[in-house]
């Protein structure tokens, strides 16, 4: 039997529900309704979507805030801490302030950040001039952070190969 669905995302179908999930406040500064979509091949698989999300976030797994804001709350009571190199650390964090942080995956929330984003983020990059080297630092510092993601249960690291 088929499947109702009622979007196409990348040429693949799914069935897509909106959600509140809690609020948020809007750049005004008022506090607005957030919502968020959630996917399935089926309207009960959008929805066990949603309860897993909701289950997470009422045992603090879920955070509000944007990949960027998780990223420097991280750098600076985790990562300035490490046993890596000083000179290591800052040169990670320095290249991470001068691309990443400015960049649109940084805005977005961590769970909406896939492999191919990344990927191609990183070919922005040497396109746009980016040397090898700074690309890997921006690479190494994100892998240290999805890797503290994916132990602390935020996220599942992405950067893993």
């Amino acid at each position: 039997m088929a499947k109702k669905t009622n979007c196409t995302v990348n040429g693949k179908e799914y069935f897509r529900i909106c959600r509140k999930v809690g609020k948020r406040l809007n750049k005004k500064g008022l506090w607005v309704d957030n919502y968020k979509n959630f996917y399935g091949s089926c309207k009960s698989e959008a929805e066990a979507s949603y309860q897993k999300y909701m289950e997470r976030k009422e045992k603090g797994i879920v955070s509000d805030m944007c990949t960027g804001e998780l990223i420097d709350e991280w750098i600076e009571s985790i990562f300035k801490n490490s046993s890596l190199a000083n000179g290591t650390k800052y040169g990670y964090i320095r290249s991470y302030k001068k691309h990443f942080k400015k960049s649109e995956l940084a805005g977005r929330m961590i769970d909406d950040i896939t492999p191919l984003d990344l990927q191609n983020y990183y070919n922005k990059l040497h396109d746009d001039g980016v040397g090898i080297g700074t690309i890997k630092q921006v690479n190494n510092i994100l892998k240290h952070f999805y890797k503290y993601a994916d132990l602390n249960g935020i996220s599942r690291d992405i950067t893993a190969s």
